[in-house]
């Protein structure tokens, strides 16, 4: 999930659903995270600030979670 961080309110929602997503299961908050960044844009408000390059961001951390998956099988949906 992706949340600007000044919004609080926004902040405190994102946390809040990680919880209802994840139930009590705390071990697999690393699988949900929450990236933060400085502004109070929301949503896709987030992406047209080109000055965070959340794009990229999200890009990288998709390599990055793949690259821990060496045997990776993609499949058709």
């Amino acid at each position: 999930m992706i949340v600007g961080q000044l919004d609080k309110r926004a902040k405190d929602n994102a946390v809040e659903l990680r919880k209802d997503i994840l139930g009590k299961e705390k071990s697999k908050e690393e699988n949900l995270r929450i990236a933060e960044f400085p502004t109070e844009r929301q949503g896709g408000e987030l992406l047209k600030e080109s000055k965070l390059g959340i794009p990229q961001k999200i890009a990288d951390d998709i390599d990055e979670t793949l690259a821990g998956h060496k045997n990776f099988n993609w499949r058709k949906m």
